[in-house]
Order: C-alpha cells, then structure tokens, then sequence
C-alpha cells in the first residue's frame, strides 16, 4: 500500500495529476503510517525487520509490474506470459517472503502491564 501511494505521488510530482494520487494522499499514505505504527514493534503484530521486507518486496513487484508494462508496449513479452506473472508469481512472492521473513524474526511476546 505504502509503495503504491508512494508511486502515484512521485509519478504526481513528476509528471501532475494521475489516477490514483488522490486516494494515494488521502487513504494508503495515511493507511500504510497507521498500519506500520500499530502493527510493528515490541509486543505487537510483526517486528520492524518484517516491516522492511514487506516493504523491499513490494518495491520489486512494483518494478516487476512495470517491466511487464515496458514489455507488452515494446512486444518483448506476450500477454499470457504477463498475466501468469501477475496472477500467480506476484502474489506468491507479496505473501510468501513476508511469511519467510516472520518465521525468522517472530511477534515479541507483549509486555506485561506495568513493566
């Protein structure tokens, strides 16, 4: 979420309005810091390190994505072939890394009260 309301914002800076930069503003840039605050940390959902790689692996399917674009445009890579990757890879890689990395640096239990 964070990467793509980061996305639509560089995209509006650079080249002015774009679909999607309004609800990257106003909903997922405030979404993702809420989420990322509630959710990460000691005695919480997922520790930072997760955060990171949620993070790094969206970039790279946001860069996959867009290679899929320059590709159907340029001819170098058929529809079928795009479409496998978003349906399939893509949501393999966006679930099963995070999943990985959560097993490698599990929830901390919360703190007791008053400590």
């Amino acid at each position: 979420m964070f990467v793509n309301a980061l996305s639509h914002v560089v995209d509006g800076i650079a080249h002015g309005y774009n679909p999607g930069l309004l609800t990257a503003v106003v909903m997922f840039l405030p979404l993702a810091v809420w989420s990322a605050v509630a959710f990460t940390g000691a005695g919480k959902l997922l520790r930072r390190p997760v955060l990171g790689v949620i993070v790094a692996t969206s970039v790279v399917l946001h860069a996959l994505l867009i290679g899929l674009i320059v590709g159907q445009i340029r001819g170098t890579v058929g529809s079928v072939l795009a479409c496998v990757l978003q349906a399939v890879v893509a949501p393999v890689i966006l679930l099963g890394v995070p999943w990985l990395a959560e097993r490698k640096w599990p929830p901390t239990p919360p703190l007791p009260q008053g400590a």
